[in-house]
């Protein structure tokens, strides 16, 4: 799972605009000076991107968005996470079967020693 994340997060993705994309600024509902990003291939470096932190607007983001965190990265690691808790859900059982085991066990003995310390021969004895 860590070698998914790690090439989807920093990866390159290539992005090819076939005609000029303009882009507006907006911050704070105000729309500020736009942004034009001629026809071509633009390298996008991912940096730690997690899906929901790319810009959908952007021309080159939003089609990065797409490549990196693609249908086969997030279908692997959804597998793989319920995997991980599927693991750890067991072993969590496992441990505490063992705990109610021994408390068992231990109840068990217990009883078994008063039964023994309690008989009938010893108590004619101490008499």
């Amino acid at each position: 799972m860590a070698t998914i994340y790690y090439h989807t997060l920093h990866g390159t993705q290539t992005i090819t605009l076939t005609e000029d994309k303009e882009y507006d600024v907006n911050k704070d509902g105000v729309i500020g000076e736009g942004e034009t990003f001629p026809a071509g291939e633009y390298e996008f470096e991912v940096d730690g991107r997690y899906y929901s932190e790319f810009d959908r607007s952007h021309p080159i983001e939003g089609p990065a968005r797409g490549l990196a965190w693609s249908p086969l990265a997030f279908g692997l690691t959804a597998q793989l996470g319920v995997g991980t808790t599927t693991a750890y859900t067991l072993q969590l059982a496992l441990g505490l079967a063992a705990l109610f085991a021994a408390l068992g066990g231990t109840l068990l003995l217990t009883g078994l020693g008063l039964v023994w310390a309690g008989r009938p021969e010893k108590a004619k004895a101490a008499a």
